[in-house]
């Protein structure tokens, strides 16, 4: 969802203009579907490389049930997203016609809809955009140089998934964290979390993303037990499970294996 200061309403012809303008490095198939290319009121339907898409114009804001909670996640990356969001006054909805049943599918569904997003963001009086899956806000500037990047197939992992850190121990004193993912599940049928261990957020970040982004672009690569080797001294091992800190989420554990006791990160 784009959320705009004012009510806006976009012609096909200027989303399709922007998008191979903005995004000319990954050649797209742009088309209208069904009522031609002007926009009615409301919205409009249109094909992304054989995705159908809805592009729909809402004279109001996001619903506070949905957004609020994506705020609060966002402090990290966008600190004043609860004061620049509470500016928006109407909202563009963007979303797939029919539900991906495969993974190259959710992968180009969500491709499609990020273009698309972003062109109405940047043609609009877009303050951010709210990656629903993920829960969570991105700054316009931000969300647009992600569809930018993700035009020279650079997947936008911090677009599409949100990263929580949580505390692992009882004392935040003891420096230990863990760290769940929320938007994967739609590419992959489940979450991650990575279990508490005394690394720097920064580490555990790495670790996450990095097996998140693997898995964005190749599907559910892994299995139960399998490992993923992060230098001599460390590798990750992989648990899955049913339900993890979320109910009825299943998840792929990550937990921490130092192969050389005597090495600590």
């Amino acid at each position: 969802m784009v959320a705009t200061a004012q009510h806006t309403v976009l012609t096909f012809e200027a989303i399709r203009t922007e998008m191979l303008r903005r995004f000319a490095a990954r050649p797209l198939v742009i088309e209208p579907v069904a009522a031609g290319t002007s926009a009615a009121p409301d919205g409009l339907v249109l094909s992304v490389d054989g995705v159908l898409l809805t592009v729909l114009f809402v004279e109001q804001p996001i619903p506070a049930a949905e957004i609020n909670e994506a705020i609060k996640g966002g402090r990290i990356g966008w600190p004043t997203a609860g004061e620049e969001l509470a500016r928006h006054g109407a909202h563009v909805i963007v979303g797939m016609v029919n539900p991906a049943d495969s993974h190259g599918g959710v992968l180009n569904g969500a491709a499609g809809v990020t273009f698309v997003a972003a062109a109405v963001a940047a043609l609009s009086s877009a303050i951010g955009v709210y990656w629903s899956s993920a829960r969570a806000v991105r700054a316009t500037p931000d969300f647009v140089r992600a569809a930018e990047g993700l035009a020279q197939r650079q997947i936008p992992t911090d677009t599409w998934v949100r990263l929580d850190f949580l505390q692992g121990s009882p004392d935040p004193a003891d420096g230990i964290f863990a760290a769940i993912t929320i938007g994967l599940q739609p590419f992959i049928g489940r979450e991650l979390e990575f279990e508490p261990e005394p690394l720097s957020p920064r580490a555990i970040a790495q670790r996450i993303v990095g097996t998140a982004q693997y898995l964005i672009a190749n599907g559910m690569m892994l299995n139960d037990g399998d490992t993923l080797e992060v230098d001599q001294n460390e590798q990750i091992r992989v648990r899955f499970v049913e339900q993890g800190q979320r109910p009825g989420v299943p998840v792929a554990r990550l937990r921490v294996e130092r192969t050389n006791a005597a090495t600590q990160h």
